[in-house]
């Protein structure tokens, strides 16, 4: 499990600072770079994308702040340049949705990748609440949980916890599938998620923080649609 956390950490990474040297490129030049096509990714059709510099962007700083504070409409025409999903990945998402009876608008997604953060009974119990929280005004809302299966069973087990509509979605080991349920959760009326930098590329596909409750230095920030 560390090899497979090691390899989709890696990966984002890379692509991470692929981003940064673009934007880079783009803030000393004014001018958009030729980049070859990034695996996984395909650059956007529409040629008319406009692009506002100065572009400010630390991922390494940024996957650890508050992600309302990110300048989203610098860094998307970027994204949809360079990063935008391929047809396959896009394809996997669709075919995931479908298989699990998904609906963006529907759907609480709480993002839980144990590989990536440490996860007890205290952090569980922490999501957990937040989860019921949202419930309260969205009781009809469906719940896909992104985490190790075993550590959710186990904790609803030993608490006798029963909730309906809960779907526990098993941590992938490859950067596709990965990538299909970034994008999937980026789509989600409701969004419960830790810090990182898995967390921060699916803040970018969202263009934004609405409706995002991002744990972070043990506590909650919360930016909600009135």
């Amino acid at each position: 499990m560390q090899n497979i956390n090691l390899e989709i950490k890696k990966y984002f990474e890379e692509i991470s600072v692929k981003l940064s040297n673009i934007v880079d490129y783009i803030n000393e030049n004014d001018v958009v770079p030729i980049v070859d096509q990034i695996e996984y990714f395909q650059g956007s059709k529409n040629k008319n994308i406009m692009i506002y510099s100065p572009i400010r962007i630390n991922t390494w700083r940024n996957k650890y702040e508050d992600y309302s504070k990110i300048q989203y409409y610098r860094i998307k025409p970027v994204i949809d340049l360079f990063f935008c999903p391929s047809n396959d990945i896009k394809n996997i998402e669709y075919i995931f949705r479908e298989r699990n009876n998904l609906k963006y608008e529907n759907t609480i997604a709480v993002n839980l990748d144990n590989r990536d953060i440490n996860i007890n009974d205290y952090t569980f119990c922490n999501f957990y609440n937040k989860i019921l929280s949202i419930l309260v005004e969205n009781e009809d809302s469906t719940i896909m949980i992104y985490t190790q299966q075993s550590i959710v069973v186990d904790f609803l087990t030993r608490y006798n916890i029963r909730t309906p509509r809960m779907i526990i979605i098993d941590v992938f080991s490859d950067v596709e599938n990965t990538l299909s349920i970034l994008l999937f959760m980026s789509k989600c009326k409701y969004v419960i998620t830790y810090s990182g930098i898995l967390p921060l590329w699916m803040m970018y596909y969202r263009n934004g923080c609405d409706n995002i409750y991002q744990h972070l230095n043990n506590e909650w920030i919360c930016n909600i649609l009135v």
